[in-house]
């Protein structure tokens, strides 16, 4: 009815050798089978680039990056209206992009790595996307649209 006592210790080494094997090899594992990838579930802002190779993510990052480039932002200023591409006031940095995404559970911590891992893959992690905002540009863009509304105050008498 019961085991021996012997096989029971068996058993119970047995369970934890596997246990052991798996907690340390599914993650080895599952290094080498992303190893030239970005680690799944990894985003720029809200683009998915995980599972893509750093060329896939490159392509996905510029065509993003291009389209957003082209839009337009009004600016208005007592009735007067103006209009900007947003090219000309903001770049986006898609090389620190990239390399910040490579980095994702990728550190020499093993722990850390497996707990980024774990992250990533459950609830997903978001870089920001690295943005240079001209702001001299935007200045003299908006000061030479607004010219006419800049006028020195005048004497109300």
């Amino acid at each position: 009815m019961f085991e021996k006592p012997s096989r029971l210790r068996s058993r119970q080494f047995l369970a934890v050798v596997i246990l052991g094997a798996l907690l340390i090899g599914i993650p080895f594992v599952d290094a080498a089978a992303t190893k030239d990838k970005i680690y799944p579930g990894v985003k720029v802002g809200p683009l998915e680039v995980g599972g893509l190779t750093e060329q896939e993510a490159r392509a996905t990052l510029q065509a993003a990056f291009d389209e957003f480039r082209s839009r337009e932002a009004t600016f208005v200023l007592d009735q007067i209206q103006t209009t900007l591409r947003l090219g000309s006031l903001m770049a986006f940095d898609i090389e620190q992009a990239l390399q910040d995404v490579r980095e994702v559970g990728r550190s020499e911590h093993l722990l850390e790595n497996l707990k980024v891992r774990i992250t990533s893959r459950t609830a997903g992690t978001i870089i920001s996307p690295p943005v240079v905002v001209h702001g001299d540009t935007l200045t003299s863009l908006l000061t030479q649209a607004y010219a006419t509304v800049q006028q020195p105050p005048q004497d109300a008498h």
